[in-house]
């Protein structure tokens, strides 16, 4: 369904987004939601690059195992 001010609303049961963001952003996540994972400079406002890829590591097994629940 698409809106007058030209968003559009998609019925979906799970939504994967990722973006590039500096540790200063202005987007916020839920830190107590299961369901949504942060890594790099939105977890940890911009620390070594070798834990921005162990944050992906340890996401994409936690999604992993989410997924295979469906």
């Amino acid at each position: 369904m698409r809106t007058a001010n030209g968003t559009e609303t998609i019925a979906c049961d799970m939504v994967i987004v990722a973006i590039g963001q500096g540790s200063g952003t202005e987007l916020t996540w839920p830190q107590d939601d299961p369901r949504v994972f942060t890594g790099g400079d939105c977890a940890n406002g911009g620390a070594e690059i070798v834990n921005a890829a162990a944050d992906g590591v340890a996401a994409a097994k936690k999604i992993h195992e989410m997924l295979g629940r469906t």
